[in-house]
């Protein structure tokens, strides 16, 4: 291909493409059509926390709720009106038995969690690739994850490829003096 037919296939391919994204578009004319969520079921909240109230509802084909003669079972016994709570963990079964037109109707068999959440533990490991003394600290950093799923590791580098800018910044902001190796426990315990 010679030069000058490859400069002009170049140049009118350029024209082309300035002038074909040149313009914004303009999509106010077309119509939005909001469609609204039809429940229909059984709905509830799938995880809830110990001792949180939980609401069940059952919704026909028109997302009309149903309330009149209407019965909530958690784990296979009736429950008194559509509310729950627990005091333990766990995981529960739900379902509702209801009547539609004279006829006893039952939902599907749901399941719904209730948890006590749990706190992760923030380790930060001020360290560099050109540090000789950083793999104690990552030695204990190992035997903490051995000990407990519980935990969240960050390691800050410093003067080397995987640093960031703001390394020094988080460094003076939390009061870490410099030099490594240094850990933190929840950016306030000093460790190790």
């Amino acid at each position: 291909m010679s030069s000058n037919f490859r400069n002009v296939l170049l140049y009118s391919l350029g024209v082309v493409l300035f002038y074909a994204c040149s313009e914004k578009e303009d999509f106010s004319s077309f119509n939005t059509n909001t469609v609204e969520p039809i429940n229909i079921g059984l709905t509830y909240r799938a995880a809830s926390l110990r001792n949180q109230e939980i609401t069940f509802q059952v919704f026909d084909e028109e997302s009309n709720e149903i309330v009149d003669n209407i019965t909530f079972y958690v784990d296979g016994s009736p429950i008194m009106g559509n509310t729950f709570s627990a005091d333990q963990e766990g995981v529960f079964s739900v379902y509702a038995e209801y009547e539609d037109q004279g006829t006893l109707s039952t939902t599907d068999t749901e399941s719904f969690s209730v948890v006590i959440p749990t706190k992760n533990v923030l380790v930060e490991d001020y360290t560099g690739t050109w540090c000789g003394y950083c793999p104690a600290v990552s030695a204990a950093v190992d035997a903490v994850q051995g000990l407990t799923d519980h935990i969240s590791i960050v390691a800050l580098h410093n003067g080397d490829d995987l640093s960031l800018a703001i390394e020094p910044d988080i460094r003076e902001g939390l009061g870490v003096p410099s030099g490594s190796p240094r850990a933190r426990i929840d950016r306030t315990i000093v460790w190790g």
